[in-house]
């Protein structure tokens, strides 16, 4: 039987993907962190200014993301239930807003080619014949290009390929991703007009995957107008509910429910919907083992903190790492013996030695 190791991957696991293997980086459109989304960055201004509703908003989200506490997607709930009308029409255009800047750093950070860290993960991970199950908190599709790119079996053409039985890798994103839209209404009607009528908290129907890097505004698929599936509020009222599909969901209970392993990578554990279902995954099995990544050894271990109640420390193991001054290497030669030392390593997927 194959081992089997769960990923999770935060922001950082993007904002670190680049390698000097990959193709040019233009380090303007480095891959953000939540606090560059809305103020920080000159070279997003260009895309923020076509969307007034995101551009009201960020004039309050830039500020609280100086914080150490700001959680982008519970404050973006807030809004898109605000008791003032006004705020819920402005906080449309943030999904608008957030697909477009994300397509913009796909194909301006590396001229759309993978920029290497994920890919070299990917392949000394998947080499081993472990079967992995990544749970991408993030918008873009680096995870994606990297597993076609190893593997062109792995493609994802349709919703229902990120779960596909028979895949070594599913994958899970759930907070959405720039490929997903849902039809937003009847075709014939103008954008301003189908907008309008939208609402993204209770309108959802199926969604699909369309990876063109067209403008949100006027984005359509066989001439229905499509509005971006991503960040948590789109998920419905609930605020543990999750964007992505059910059927993704059932995928990954199945597959987590004997998976002994997780790798955390590049997120603060903050992401209460996610705990929650991997809280409700943990009734139904045994308390696995985990190991965290980070930007550096006391984020890893506040992580670990967050997220301990959920997992075990591996015996005789360090269970984090500083990504900055890689002092270790994740190994699933095993699946249970993690960490060897290895070269003093800036990139922490660089330093990733997994075989």
């Amino acid at each position: 039987m194959a081992k089997k190791v769960a990923v999770i991957l935060g922001a950082g696991a993007s904002y670190d993907c680049w390698n000097d293997t990959g193709p040019p980086a233009d380090m303007h459109w480095r891959p953000p962190l939540a606090r560059d989304l809305f103020g920080t960055r000159p070279a997003f201004w260009d895309v923020l200014v076509r969307f007034n509703g995101a551009r009201v908003l960020a004039s309050e989200l830039g500020e609280l993301a100086r914080g150490d506490a700001f959680n982008i997607e519970v404050k973006l709930r807030e809004y898109a239930e605000h008791k003032d009308q006004r705020i819920r029409q402005a906080f449309k255009d943030v999904p608008l807003y957030l697909r477009d800047l994300i397509s913009s750093v796909v194909y301006r950070y590396t001229a759309n080619q993978h920029p290497g860290t994920h890919l070299r993960f990917v392949m000394n991970l998947l080499s081993t014949g472990a079967e992995a199950a990544f749970i991408d908190l993030n918008y873009d599709p680096y995870l994606e290009m990297a597993l076609t790119a190893f593997d062109p079996l792995l493609l994802i053409r349709a919703i229902g390929d990120y779960t596909a039985q028979g895949r070594q890798a599913i994958i899970c994103k759930p907070h959405g991703s720039i490929h997903w839209g849902v039809r937003m209404g009847p075709s014939g009607l103008s954008w301003d007009e189908a907008l309008k009528g939208f609402d993204p908290q209770q309108t959802r129907g199926e969604i699909v995957v369309e990876k063109s890097q067209s403008n949100s505004i006027g984005w359509s698929l066989n001439q229905a107008l499509l509005y971006p599936v991503l960040t948590a509020p789109l998920a419905g009222k609930g605020h543990m509910d999750l964007v992505c599909p059910e059927p993704h969901l059932e995928a990954l209970r199945t597959f987590l429910e004997d998976c002994r392993h997780y790798v955390i990578i590049g997120t603060s554990g903050q992401d209460e919907d996610l705990l929650a279902f991997l809280r409700e995954v943990r009734r139904t099995s045994k308390r696995p083992i985990a190991y965290y990544v980070s930007d550096s050894e006391p984020n890893a271990r506040l992580t670990s903190d967050r997220m301990g109640m959920l997992f075990k420390r591996p015996a005789g193991h360090s269970s984090v790492v500083d990504s900055v001054n890689m002092s270790a290497a994740l190994c699933f030669k095993t699946c249970s013996r993690i960490w060897n030392r290895v070269p003093r390593n800036r990139s922490w997927f660089r330093g990733l030695a997994l075989g």
